[in-house]
């Protein structure tokens, strides 16, 4: 059977890995990238110096060739003919598949900012964008972020560690305002100050100004800052362009039914660019569950159901402390709050509550991710029992407490507790032993202070606030562009 699967991502080489795994296919991969694929949750800290890009890289080419898999790199695919199934190149190439997997992604927002197609603007979407983000790093002084989510905190962090005077500017009052109260928020700017980036909240870039090239931001409240250039973090929408041309039904997304087939037999679709329910994805745990669905799926005739694991969640990296949001965190209406804070320790964390049922929750630099998204998604009331380890016991007492050995600590990779512990009795002492000898944390990075706090009951001598990375200002290492 010759399953093709247009996509370069996280959702694409996994899809491709669980093929391997599970079945004699003959697997063909097109991306419009020129590189093999790589894990784009790190890309910011390729720009950083924190990896190198060869480190993000999810499989050599030897690997590829080792499995027989024809990967054609630098391809965009333009429109799929269900009834023919084939499909064609931007290059005039004619394809033909048994079974096709659309693991197409996202595409970054375009704010209506005038000025906004400047050569100083970036976005953050792949390795090119942070070669040409570096680049212009080099000859500049400021930086200046718009958006004041995920990417944005983590872009403006990157722009810090490479010696940039930095600020953040975000359009809401809140910082990450979909995921975060605004006691996190607080601390979270408060924090982001100590590290000297700026924080302008409540702001509105109407205009970036300068002739070829942005030297000034210009703000509906009648006030400008300068800068070097500007990166935008302003959201992604679901890459639908290959399916939209091909007559597939499109959304938000690409729709998907129960076992992840779109509008047309024999096409599937996982991942950012899709739509299930109503629902779009944006993390990687989802993604994960949907490849394995997926796979069983082409291999055997549509007989596994997909079934989305709420609540979801998110995680802030790259910075010394970690910040992870599980599900609503917003105030609603006959929710009980379990709240935890520690300004000494700079610890928040807050749990909701609602009909006996957790339903989000903010770790603010703090652990209990994996024990806490178990007892959310598997809908298991907390009704009549002691509520205190939500809090209390995880951040006063971890030394006391132990996991079931087949309690998953990585949602991502599916790693079990069981799996750590054998790491660590094989020599394993700091995280990233962990993530090389079981691939926990490597993708999302969500429970990575759960990771730290094994480690600390485990490992003699271990420390979680030595256990962190020291960026070394411009030292990004971009040979891989060399013979481009």
């Amino acid at each position: 059977m010759k399953v093709c699967i247009i996509g370069g991502g996280i959702g694409a080489y996994n899809v491709t890995e669980e093929l391997v795994k599970q079945g004699n296919v003959d697997i063909h991969i097109f991306s419009e990238e020129k590189f093999l694929p790589y894990n784009k949750i790190y890309i910011l800290d390729v720009l950083s110096g924190k990896k190198t890009f060869k480190q993000i890289l999810l499989k050599d080419e030897a690997w590829y060739k080792e499995h027989g898999i024809e990967v054609l790199l630098n391809t965009k695919i333009t429109k799929i003919y269900p009834k023919d199934k084939t499909f064609v190149s931007d290059k005039g190439e004619t394809f033909s598949y048994d079974k096709l997997i659309l693991a197409t992604g996202s595409v970054p927002k375009i704010p209506p900012i005038e000025g906004v197609n400047k050569e100083n603007v970036f976005f953050v979407n792949n390795i090119e964008d942070i070669y040409k983000i570096s680049n212009y790093a080099k000859h500049s002084k400021k930086a200046a972020v718009i958006g004041g989510g995920f990417i944005g905190i983590e872009g403006a962090k990157a722009l810090k560690d490479i010696g940039l005077q930095t600020t953040i500017i975000h359009i809401f009052d809140i910082l990450m305002e979909n995921w975060l109260d605004k006691e996190a928020s607080d601390m979270l700017v408060k924090y982001l100050k100590k590290l000297d980036i700026d924080v302008l909240l409540s702001k509105k870039a109407t205009k970036f100004s300068g002739d070829k090239l942005v030297d000034k931001i210009e703000f509906s409240d009648g006030t400008a800052i300068e800068t070097d250039f500007v990166i935008l973090a302003t959201g992604v929408s679901p890459n639908v362009e290959l399916a939209k041309n091909s007559g597939l039904n499109v959304n938000k997304g690409i729709v998907v039914n129960e076992y992840l087939e779109t509008s047309e037999t024999d096409i599937y679709a996982i991942g950012d660019c899709i739509e299930f329910q109503g629902k779009t994805f944006g993390s990687v745990a989802p993604i994960m569950d949907q490849v394995k669905v997926c796979t069983k799926n082409i291999l055997n005739a549509n007989k596994e159901r997909y079934t989305m694991h709420e609540p979801d969640y998110a995680i802030l990296k790259s910075f010394d402390i970690s910040i992870v949001v599980i599900g609503n965190t917003k105030d609603e209406a006959n929710a009980d709050e379990i709240i935890y804070k520690n300004t000494l320790k700079d610890i928040y964390k807050k749990v909701l509550i609602k009909n006996g049922f957790i339903t989000g929750a903010i770790l603010y630099n703090t652990h209990g991710f994996s024990e806490i998204l178990h007892l959310a998604q598997s809908k298991t009331s907390v009704l009549g029992v002691n509520t205190d380890f939500l809090v209390e016991d995880l951040i006063e007492k971890s030394e006391n407490r132990e996991f079931d050995l087949s309690h998953i600590v990585c949602r991502c990779n599916f790693v079990t507790y069981g799996t750590i512990l054998k790491a660590i009795e094989n020599g394993a002492k700091t995280v990233q032993d962990i993530e090389k000898m079981t691939k926990a944390g490597t993708s999302c990075g969500a429970c990575i202070p759960d990771i730290k706090m094994i480690l600390s009951t485990k490992v003699k001598d271990y420390s979680p606030t030595s256990d962190v990375y020291t960026p070394k200002t411009n030292t990004v290492d971009f040979s891989i562009f060399d013979n481009l």
